[in-house]
């Protein structure tokens, strides 16, 4: 059920005609029969009474009338809320670097929701290396969107977080990732070293934080890397080596055939931040955005997972 339909519904009790309530509202007769008999459709129930002399809701379009009218109050009951809580993100232009990897996993579904809360704002975003992102964090009064490494506790030095301030906002682990017919498969836990030994593959814009897991075992040599994430995901589909996949803390990861998920001797952690220039003026919008953020993996971050 879409939100227009519960004013179409809406318009048709009022005035008891189709015809009426598709002038009121500004679109065809056949249009608005055709929403309403999809509706009726979707629900298995017959919503209006059509006859020469009008159109009436039946008691149960009045009672689906009702629950959506509750819908709407409570929809802008929220929105009416954020207004409040974020004044500045309506109308807002937020500029976000957001590091490879991320685009593909955790930022997108972000996006998504910000963009059906705040329609009149926009995200630009410039997808770029780790590495690169810091080099340009260190001399602009930019922030970045990126995730940082830890091995048994210790931050993974892909690069120096001295100079900049950190908000995170998830939390999680690694895990090797294979087809059951791999020979890799009947580990029940995995050291990196091992990992190593077989084909590994490798997204390859992630490459610059994998490599580094890769090179903590001191072999690299059969990592494979691919460039289109499509391409990457059939490959691992068709077991043509193992993989990584990230599992967020507080989120079961449930594993279907044909996989298999085996868990690191190594304690391999990792967390998403928003990270800028210590001492940087943030505007009031990337101020309010980051708490946006925060409060949506918060309430969201259970139900967000990496699909291949």
């Amino acid at each position: 059920m879409r939100t227009e339909q519960i004013l179409y519904l809406s318009e048709i009790h009022r005035t008891s005609s189709l015809h009426r309530a598709s002038e009121n509202l500004h679109i065809s007769v056949q249009s608005l029969s055709l929403s309403i008999n999809t509706l009726e459709k979707e629900f298995g129930l017959m919503l209006v009474n059509r006859s020469r002399h009008g159109s009436v809701l039946t008691s149960e379009g009045l009672k689906l009338l009702d629950a959506g009218i509750i819908f709407l109050e409570t929809i802008a009951e929220i929105k009416g809320h954020q207004m409040e809580q974020y004044p500045h993100l309506h109308h807002a232009d937020i500029e976000l670097l957001v590091a490879d990897g991320m685009m593909e996993t955790y930022f997108p579904s972000l996006a998504a929701k910000f963009y059906e809360d705040f329609p009149t704002s926009k995200i630009k975003t410039q997808k770029l290396p780790s590495d690169t992102i810091l080099e340009q964090l260190s001399s602009q009064q930019q922030v970045a969107f990126i995730s940082c490494l830890y091995i048994n506790q210790e931050q993974l030095k892909l690069f120096n977080m001295k100079a900049f301030e950190k908000q995170t906002v998830l939390t999680g682990k690694y895990f090797c990732l294979a087809h059951d017919k791999l020979p890799i498969a009947c580990y029940g836990v995995i050291s990196l070293k091992t990992m190593s030994k077989y084909p590994c593959l490798i997204y390859s814009p992630s490459r610059n934080v994998l490599d580094a897991l890769l090179n903590f075992s001191g072999d690299t040599k059969k990592a494979i890397y691919i460039d289109d994430f499509s391409v990457f995901s059939q490959m691992i589909r068709q077991g043509a080596g193992a993989s990584f996949i990230s599992v967020l803390d507080h989120n079961s990861f449930v594993s279907e055939t044909p996989y298999k998920v085996i868990p690191f001797k190594e304690k391999i952690h990792f967390d998403v931040n928003f990270v800028y220039k210590k001492n940087a003026v943030l505007s009031p919008a990337m101020r309010e955005f980051i708490a946006y953020a925060q409060n949506f993996y918060l309430n969201y971050g259970k139900f967000l997972s990496i699909k291949y």
